[in-house]
């Protein structure tokens, strides 16, 4: 699925991250906390974040997402966004939920 997945890269600078341990995201999941290996993002239900974003790309900002086309995907709180790609490799045009706290 690594495919399948946008990662939000942490750049801002901010002190604050945006996702805290313990954090349990919206309703579709999107914004749980995670970890590499943590198993957090797995087995949510149907519709619901399946892939934690620092499996990914270690410099991401660890929550779960999903795959989205779509805002009203993603769940309160969340929005679907892009993954800039500048290469237009293999990840050009795939979307995932992201907690708008993290843009």
């Amino acid at each position: 699925m690594a495919s399948s997945t946008v990662v939000v890269s942490s750049s801002s600078g901010a002190n604050t991250p945006c996702v805290q341990p313990g954090d349990e995201g919206n309703e579709r999941k999107v914004g749980k906390y995670c970890t590499v290996n943590g198993g957090e993002c797995v087995n949510l239900g149907l519709g619901n974040a399946y892939a934690c974003t620092v499996e990914h790309d270690a410099t991401a900002m660890p929550f779960c997402t999903k795959a989205c086309i779509q805002d009203s995907q993603c769940g309160a709180g969340a929005v679907c966004v892009g993954d800039p790609d500048p290469d237009g490799g293999m990840n050009a045009g795939l979307k995932g939920c992201v907690p708008s706290a993290c843009l």
